[in-house]
């Protein structure tokens, strides 16, 4: 397993913050919640293959998103969240608040050995915290975390009471189904095989699923994940424009809008319920947007960047409503990575993270509540050996050097460069450069050989 981390000190400094916030989850669930001590629903939604240049609110001119959009003024947007730039990392960093270096997801699923193609259920995450916290959990969507025909039952053994999820690894002769029209779907672990019709579209069935959950478990608190197939590779016709001759350019976007659509129904549905003030709802993707996809953004055009160690390969829409406790319409700019989801959720839930799982994310929910919360100094992120350390300004990162044989590292001026066209070559940087690149130098490439307690 690759081990090479993080500073100790600094990691131990932000986990045991996270520690002290989780310790005093019963204090803040009380205040939160008021006398009745009433936990909220909470709705976590993951596009995929989202980036941060895609909604119209984030400044994307080339979509339709007046879902997002509406959230976004409801809520509080972070504009400053990043994910790893690939699937499988992001979904496993996501969900247990740890880096992928610490949990050896650092690479798809697909390229992990035969023995380890699956999540560790072991591994402490959002649905077996909240689980013990007095929650009913519910996954649907694109799970992609093992394969069925070894674990039908994967999803409930990491925590989830139902799912129906996309059936990546049913059959071992055929790993990638279809997601989209005629839809290979898992159904609380056994094979569903009446969603295989040519008229069903395997993103409605996963909405109507979780509406369903939510209607079953109105009385809450429940936990619904919803993370979406959409709008990943086949660019296919969505039930809105079936027949319609159309670029591959235009059938993206017609997957964005449908996506965006959906989470409408689902918002929809919250209201219809009476839960919407009872229920924090989360939003956003789980890395950049796909390399063959350009979208206009602020006035430039942006070529998609996923699996790229870069700024649009990792940067990632991030949006919280909770009625009555974030900020309307308002955008904070701290920066959040994909470890802090997990530790957010369990402090708002009242949950209780084992006291022997090593956390590397921070709470957010300060922010979320609109207050000021704990500033992260940088972020962290990791696909195979390319690792990336960033603050809101200086980004340093590696991608694979065919002349050094190992990861090369470049620094580049985020704020000013964000394509990354101009990396600023060692020693000839201003001041501030030069210190940003001695810091996550050492942030980098400082190994810990055994992993540090997350209580210090």
């Amino acid at each position: 397993m690759d081990r090479r981390a993080l500073s100790r000190r600094s990691f131990l400094r932000n986990t045991t913050g996270t520690a002290a916030a989780v310790l005093a989850s019963s204090t803040l669930t009380q205040s939160l919640y008021g006398a009745t001590k009433k936990k909220p629903n909470i709705l976590l939604i993951m596009g995929d293959d989202v980036g941060y240049e895609i909604p119209t609110y984030s400044g994307g001119e080339s979509y339709n998103t007046p879902t997002l959009d509406k959230l976004s003024k409801q809520g509080i947007e972070f504009s400053n969240c990043y994910a790893t730039p690939t699937c499988s990392p992001s979904r496993v960093m996501l969900m247990t608040g740890q880096y992928p270096y610490r949990t050896s997801w650092i690479r798809g699923i697909w390229e992990r050995p035969d023995g380890e193609k699956h999540l560790d259920p072991s591994i402490p995450n959002f649905a077996s915290v909240l689980k013990s916290a007095g929650y009913t959990t519910a996954v649907a969507g694109k799970w992609q975390l093992n394969r069925y025909y070894q674990r039908p039952d994967h999803p409930k053994n990491c925590g989830f009471d139902e799912h129906l999820v996309w059936g990546y690894g049913f059959d071992p002769e055929r790993r990638i189904p279809p997601r989209y029209w005629e839809p290979v779907l898992i159904k609380n672990g056994k094979h569903l095989a009446e969603a295989e019709k040519p008229e069903l579209f395997g993103p409605d069935l996963f909405t109507d699923f979780m509406i369903d959950f939510i209607k079953r478990n109105k009385k809450g608190p429940f936990f619904a994940y919803f993370p979406m197939c959409l709008v990943h590779v086949p660019f296919k016709h969505t039930p809105a424009n079936k027949g319609k001759e159309l670029s591959k350019q235009e059938r993206f976007a017609g997957l964005v809008e449908y996506h965006d659509m959906l989470i409408g129904k689902l918002l929809e549905t919250l209201d219809k319920l009476g839960l919407r003030d009872d229920t924090v709802v989360l939003y956003t993707g789980d890395n950049g947007t796909p390399r063959g996809v350009t979208s206009k953004w602020r006035g430039l055009e942006v070529q998609g960047e996923k699996h790229k160690m870069s700024y649009f390969g990792t940067h990632v829409p991030c949006l919280v409503h909770w009625p009555h406790v974030t900020p309307k319409g308002k955008k904070n700019d701290d920066l959040i990575d994909f470890s802090d989801f997990m530790p957010t959720l369990a402090e708002i839930a009242g949950g209780s993270i084992p006291k022997d799982t090593p956390v590397d994310g921070i709470s957010f929910l300060p922010q979320i509540q609109g207050r000021k919360g704990f500033k992260r100094e940088w972020i962290f992120t990791q696909v195979k050996s390319m690792r990336l350390i960033r603050d809101k300004r200086w980004q340093y990162s590696s991608l694979w050097s065919k002349e050094a044989k190992g990861p090369a590292y470049e620094l580049y001026d985020i704020k000013n460069d964000p394509f990354m066209k101009n990396p600023i070559p060692e020693g000839k940087g201003i001041p501030e450069a030069e210190k940003a690149r001695k810091k996550f130098k050492v942030l980098v490439e400082n190994p810990v050989h055994e992993k540090p307690s997350a209580r210090g």
